[in-house]
């Protein structure tokens, strides 16, 4: 990570900021930082709330605790940068990089990261209620204790994603690839599971109930359904049709 004084001299190379480098809070609010080179800087709580960084990048930043409050970032690099307990609600992320990122405990309320890519990203107990994510590859993320609900993941990969205790109350997850993903002890009351695939999901202790257009069939080639919470008719016809799904599963 580069010092302060060195990422203010990358601010500056941008001509959007002037003068000597700030002793307190760095507000950049509003700012037009398109396309900006920020990779390996010090953005600790600085403002960015309702900037624009378009197709910046910010490889390997250290953004922790900074607020992109209703910030524009599409298409913005994010690869491996630390973003715990960073604000971005209601910022517009569609189609940015945010792999192999940290984002724990970050806010991401109602913003929107349709077709982004989020492979490998860390979003434990970060809080996504309400967020966009249509189309995008959340393969293997680490969503534990996430708040979901509400979110709209229709035709997501969240191939081997780790969802464990995570809340996805009313979450849309329609067509969505959900194979080999963990939800034990998830909560997926109400949340729309319309031709998701479910190909050796984990779901011990999970809450099913009044999940929507969810079949026998989807949940027949999951791996474990072991303390789950379902409608009594579909588990009477799984635990007669499949019963080692009913099973402790020997991982």
């Amino acid at each position: 990570m580069l010092s302060k004084e060195k990422t203010w001299e990358k601010l500056l190379a941008t001509g959007k900021v002037e003068g000597p480098m700030p002793s307190g809070l760095w507000d950049l609010s509003g700012l037009d930082l398109t396309g900006a080179d920020l990779s390996e800087t010090d953005l600790r709580g600085v403002i960015f709330r309702g900037a624009n960084l378009t197709g910046a990048a910010l490889i390997k930043a250290y953004p922790i605790g900074a607020d992109f409050r209703k910030a524009t970032l599409r298409k913005t690099v994010f690869t491996e940068a630390k973003c715990m307990t960073a604000i971005f609600d209601e910022a517009d992320m569609s189609e940015a990089m945010v792999n192999s990122a940290e984002l724990s405990a970050a806010s991401l309320v109602r913003a929107n990261l349709t077709k982004a890519n989020l492979q490998n990203t860390f979003f434990t107990t970060a809080n996504l209620e309400g967020a966009i994510l249509i189309g995008a590859d959340l393969t293997r993320v680490q969503l534990s204790a996430a708040n979901l609900s509400g979110a709209d993941l229709s035709e997501v990969n969240l191939n081997g994603a780790d969802l464990n205790g995570a809340k996805l109350v009313n979450t849309n997850m329609e067509r969505a690839n959900l194979a080999e993903a963990d939800f034990n002890y998830a909560d997926l009351s109400g949340a729309n599971l319309n031709g998701a695939n479910l190909q050796e999901s984990k779901l011990v202790n999970a809450n099913l109930k009044e999940t929507l257009n969810l079949t026998v069939q989807q949940l027949s080639r999951t791996s474990t359904l072991l303390d789950s919470n379902l409608d009594p008719i579909i588990m009477q016809q799984l635990q007669t049709e499949h019963p080692r799904l009913f099973i402790d599963p020997e991982w």
